[in-house]
């Protein structure tokens, strides 16, 4: 089977006989910057803001650290810690790898607060938290950074030291916070310029070393200090286009890792759950859903539906979000009474459709062509998962059909969509806007082509012909701004080369309330 990485290379043949890919030199990578001094060098985060309660995390330096270490905590309403609002010591060991996570509640709602913790007394750096505004309340703006993709030895994360420059609420991590290759691996990646000495980990110690060495990156490090993250999945937290059926090891390793490090606790009745909603006041209901963990093995890709392979794709019940999911999201899109709905979605919801092949002609010929028949690009992604994906267009069209945002990541590329309820049916509304981010890092198309190639990405949305804007080849972040009368969507390009690179503005783009048309302001 290919896998998506492979047949993404099918867009980029518009740029065949441009450039050959792997033509220059890989420069020899560099090593990851030393760890600083002090008992907590990887840093300190903070999650999940809720109306009185955050999330907080760090790791203790375990060099010269008995069995069993205490490690104290403070979060307060000034940055000199003289107004406390709680405090506590709490107990980490090698089960953990250091570990400490905190969830603190009973905290005044929308609020800013300052957090540390102690070891021997000695006092971590003071991270920033957030609370969020009580549901009802109003409130005139939600803004947050969307991210996703960040293969450390393919660049430098210096996005994230313009992410702090950008005022936002908090990052959305759509996923793929590591990678599972390393610099030797010949499997995938392009530019190798930072050194990763560990290739397809398969067990807990292996998943754990790449979380320590992303956070070698002091831009990253410094954006989780200051800046809450909302973090979920995608498949690299394991590896490549991985579901359900993975080894249970591997996927409890790569798991066990995950949780470890990301300032998120899950519900000890499900403690794999990850899949969650955040309200912002009256303004903004989000809900972060894992296509990970519970999806059905991939179609095929590229698929054709008319192929006896490809008719998987459309097969009923084929799930990615599995049973318990979908009727949580269902539940949550009915529920909802938030003037605006934001979906954090990993990967694109809107169909990526090469030919179409429903029609009333080959309808006629085969009465059992599936719905919405055609030639996909990617079975790996929502066109794979035709019936479920369906099933919640349909929900959204009957419950909640107006004033939809859906941010993804994954396939470290920018493009802008309306999504139908049925790309076949004109007559169908539109239920959502759909923005989907580029990578921090990880290769675009330039991983076929060797280079950036502009008029590839014009040719292929003028060739797809229902999306507002693609770009393949450039990184960065996207900015999400939500109002009460509208919602602004900016992508920001940063070069992965050089770790002091600046941040241009490639698009920007308006979602008016009431209607789903993307607008382009820039």
């Amino acid at each position: 089977m290919v896998s998506r990485r492979g047949v993404l290379g099918g867009i980029a043949a518009v740029g065949a006989g441009a450039a050959v890919a792997g033509c220059a030199p890989r420069p020899t990578p560099v090593e990851p910057a030393p760890l600083p001094s002090g008992p907590f060098p990887w840093g300190v985060m903070s999650g999940d803001p809720r109306p009185g309660s955050v999330t907080l995390w760090t790791r203790v330096n375990t060099a010269g650290v008995s069995p069993s270490t205490q490690v104290s905590w403070q979060i307060a309403a000034d940055e000199g810690f003289t107004d406390i609002a709680a405090q506590g010591v709490e107990s980490t060991d090698s089960s953990r790898d250091f570990t400490v996570k905190v969830a603190i509640d009973d905290l005044d709602p929308d609020r800013r607060w300052f957090y540390r913790f102690g070891h021997d007394g000695i006092y971590s750096a003071t991270g920033n938290a957030r609370t969020a505004p009580v549901p009802g309340a109003n409130v005139d703006r939600l803004r947050i950074a969307f991210v996703s993709c960040q293969m450390y030895s393919e660049g430098y994360y210096a996005a994230y030291r313009h992410i702090l420059d950008e005022d936002v609420d908090f990052v959305v991590h759509l996923g793929d916070y590591i990678y599972e290759y390393g610099t030797d691996s010949e499997e995938y990646g392009l530019k190798r310029l930072r050194q990763d000495p560990v290739d397809q980990p398969k067990t807990v110690e292996g998943y754990r070393s790449k979380y320590r060495l992303v956070r070698r990156d002091a831009d990253l490090v410094e954006c989780h200090r200051q800046l809450p993250f909302v973090a979920i999945w995608d498949d690299h937290e394991v590896f490549d286009d991985y579901d359900r059926t993975v080894d249970p090891a591997i996927r409890g390793a790569a798991y066990q890792a995950w949780f470890e490090n990301m300032p998120f606790i899950a519900r000890p009745e499900d403690p794999t759950r990850i899949h969650r909603d955040l309200r912002w006041g009256n303004l903004v209901d989000m809900y972060l859903m894992d296509l990970g963990q519970y999806r059905d093995p991939e179609a095929p890709a590229p698929f054709l539906s008319l192929a006896d392979d490809g008719k998987v794709a459309h097969e009923v019940g084929r799930t990615m979000l599995g049973s318990v999911q979908r009727e949580a999201v269902k539940g949550w899109l009915q529920d909802s009474d938030a003037t605006w709905r934001v979906i954090g979605n990993p990967q694109m919801i809107k169909p990526l459709r090469l030919i179409d092949l429903d029609s009333p002609e080959l309808r006629a010929i085969d009465p059992k062509l599936p719905r919405n028949a055609g030639l996909y690009l990617n079975g790996t992604q929502w066109d794979g998962y035709q019936w479920e994906r369906q099933q919640i267009l349909d929900h959204i069209a009957a419950v909640s059909p107006n004033d939809n945002i859906v941010l993804t990541g994954d396939i470290h590329s920018w493009w802008a969509g309306t999504v139908q309820q049925d790309i076949d049916d004109p007559n169908s509304p539109n239920v959502a806007a759909e923005f989907v981010g580029s990578s921090i890092t990880s290769p675009g198309f330039d991983f076929y082509t060797g280079v950036n190639i502009p008029f590839a990405s014009e040719a292929v949305q003028g060739a797809l012909g229902t999306f507002d804007y693609v770009n393949l080849f450039d990184h960065g972040y996207g900015i999400c701004e939500v109002t009460p009368t509208g919602t602004k969507v900016d992508y920001r390009k940063v070069d992965i080369d050089d770790p002091g690179a600046g941040v241009e503005t490639l698009a920007s783009f308006r979602v008016d309330r009431g209607n789903h048309k993307i607008n382009r302001v820039r």
